[in-house]
């Protein structure tokens, strides 16, 4: 895959602008912002919800979240959609 810099308007990654080449998705990891909905939930209660999650990317896992408002990390195994 070739991509011409000077033929896009942005290249966007979660919600941050990428200004170098894109990275490598098998040997990566990134913590990028987003804007997706998150909500972590026991088996009884709502237990975190945020709208400005932090991802985190690792070379053949699904992404991880973690709450920026929280004092103690909410992850998440499941890949957000």
């Amino acid at each position: 895959m070739a991509l011409y810099w000077r033929k896009m308007d942005s290249w966007v990654e979660e919600d941050e602008e990428v200004f170098v080449h894109p990275r490598d998705p098998y040997k990566r990891i990134d913590v990028l912002q987003s804007s997706r909905h998150l909500e972590v939930r026991s088996p009884v209660e709502l237990v975190a919800e945020t709208r400005r999650p932090v991802l985190l990317f690792e070379s053949h896992l699904p992404p991880a979240t973690t709450s920026r408002s929280s004092t103690s990390a909410s992850t998440s195994s499941s890949h957000p959609s």
